[in-house]
């Protein structure tokens, strides 16, 4: 990915994030792929365009547009369904450090599903295990120091 911005999206988890602005947590998923679906509009040629089950664009003229055409988008989540969705929608991954267990099964839901972008992985250094070894919490050393990790438990050495 080649370009000066990246934007990282995420369709919520919390309750608190959804009764504010009366959204039912229960459209999560469809109401992120409505909205995504919007944006993405917004971004592309005039005249925008978009009629969706949440999200209605009236024809205009809407701008500014990205420079090089589209802004590459991230897509976040922990569960599969959404996992599932960011595969399908996004042009990478971002998930967050749950455990070596939880992630490397996350990554794997991603590209199961045909999930060929770039996984950004965030990692909160408060969350790990102390031990000899610590990880490295930038790109591209922290999926390298992950697997590691994951060789040394496997043979008993954490």
């Amino acid at each position: 990915m080649n370009t000066a911005l990246v934007a990282g999206l995420g369709q919520g988890w919390m309750p608190d994030e959804f009764t504010p602005v009366g959204v039912p947590l229960a459209r999560r998923g469809a109401g992120f792929e409505d909205n995504f679906a919007a944006l993405r509009a917004c971004w592309a040629a005039d005249p925008v365009e978009h009629a969706g089950p949440s999200y209605l664009i009236p024809r205009a003229e809407i701008g500014p547009k990205p420079v090089n055409g589209k802004i590459p988008v991230l897509v976040g989540g922990n569960v599969q369904s959404a996992i599932e969705r960011a595969a399908r929608l996004g042009d990478g991954f971002a998930a967050v450090f749950l455990g070596l267990d939880a992630t490397l099964a996350q990554i794997a839901w991603y590209r199961e599903a045909g999930g060929a972008g770039p996984v950004v992985l965030r990692v909160r250094p408060e969350r790990m295990d102390s031990d000899d070894m610590p990880l490295a919490v930038t790109s591209p050393t922290v999926i390298d120091d992950l697997a590691r990790r994951a060789g040394r438990r496997r043979r008993g050495l954490l």
